[in-house]
């Protein structure tokens, strides 16, 4: 199964346990010294407690100081805040350590004086700091091992898109043409120019069908011609409001949005004369929208029900921003963020 998300790529529950088993044998070697050999006692109670104190701290990290949920991925915040919960946290289990650790006073090589207890209390401090680094190092693999996923999932992606575009272009390419040829042996104005304006819309479809971002003045030409088959085919059924500033013609959007919107309110809504549809196309404060009256249809023409997803989802891999989806009893609206 393919990870994900992040925490599919970070270090598990067992990477804590065998830390802290680390911390725990690391922390008898210091007592093998002195005159005298420790009691088995000692050992067990010093590795013990060690052991304990050490996946405590590792639990501390891994659930507040890594948490995405908690804070956001900034490194000096974390450190800061490992630092100060650290603190807390090795003064809070100190005193404990030491009352369990005095009741082996007698076996220990050094007693129990200040210098072996500025030593017990530097120690913790070590652990606390060695808990958060190797948390810290483990996550900074975690996020570049998905990011080196994901390059290489858009890459077979693209590849895959490119094949894919390679195969279509015959069909468009051939369809093209032939409305060029039609075009030339039909002397009827009305038909010569529906043809003019459905071979504007293939022209588009092959320019624009690979770029990720196209300009507003261009999207709105497009538009322009696939608007002009429509209202041929519902005659004064369809009502076209065009409202965009000249400022925002320079502005990009993905290729394709404004038309699949007007297809989406074209296909869920009634359009007759009787009840015509009305669109609205405006443009204000970097935003551009499309709008309509509600008059949905009790069923509704087939289609691949990708639209209003296929520009969201473009949208958050081009520019990490949402589109706004709003809607009452009289009215449907979708508007676009217009990119720099």
């Amino acid at each position: 199964m393919a990870p994900s998300s992040l925490d599919e790529f970070r270090p598990g529950r067992r990477v804590g346990f065998a830390f802290a088993l680390a911390i725990a044998m690391v922390a008898a070697v210091p007592t093998l010294g002195g005159e005298k050999l420790p009691s088995v006692s000692f050992l067990v109670s010093n590795a013990i407690l060690a052991f304990f104190y050490a996946l405590l701290c590792w639990m501390l990290h891994e659930r507040i100081v890594f948490s995405e949920a908690v804070l956001p991925r900034h490194r000096r915040v974390r450190i800061a805040l490992s630092l100060g919960l650290g603190a807390v946290f090795v003064f809070l289990f100190y005193p404990p350590y030491l009352l369990v650790l005095t009741d082996h006073v007698s076996d220990s090589p050094w007693g129990f004086g200040p210098p072996r207890r500025i030593f017990l209390l530097s120690r913790a401090i070590v652990v606390d700091f060695l808990a958060f680094f190797t948390r810290y190092y483990l996550d900074q693999k975690a996020i570049g091992e998905q990011t080196k996923w994901e390059n290489e999932r858009l890459r077979r992606e693209n590849l895959q898109a490119r094949m894919s575009s390679l195969q279509d272009r015959i069909s468009p390419h051939f369809l093209f043409n032939s409305l060029t040829t039609l075009r030339s042996m039909t002397e009827n104005v009305q038909a010569k120019e529906y043809i003019s304006r459905l071979s504007d819309v293939y022209r588009h479809l092959l320019s624009h069908g690979e770029e990720s971002t196209i300009a507003l003045g261009d999207e709105l030409r497009f538009l322009s011609a696939y608007l002009h088959i429509l209202q041929a085919r519902f005659e004064g059924a369809l009502q076209v409001i065009l409202e965009v500033r000249e400022e925002d013609l320079e502005r990009k959007i993905p290729p394709f949005a404004l038309q699949l919107l007007v297809e989406n309110a074209v296909k869920h809504n009634v359009a007759s004369l009787s009840r015509p549809l009305q669109l609205r196309i405006h443009s204000q404060l970097g935003w551009i929208e499309v709008s309509n009256h509600f008059q949905p249809r009790m069923s509704v023409e087939e289609g691949t029900g990708t639209g209003l997803s296929n520009i969201a989802q473009r949208y958050r891999l081009l520019a990490g921003r949402e589109i706004e989806i709003l809607q009452d009893d009289s009215s449907f609206r979708v508007k676009l963020p217009l990119l720099p």
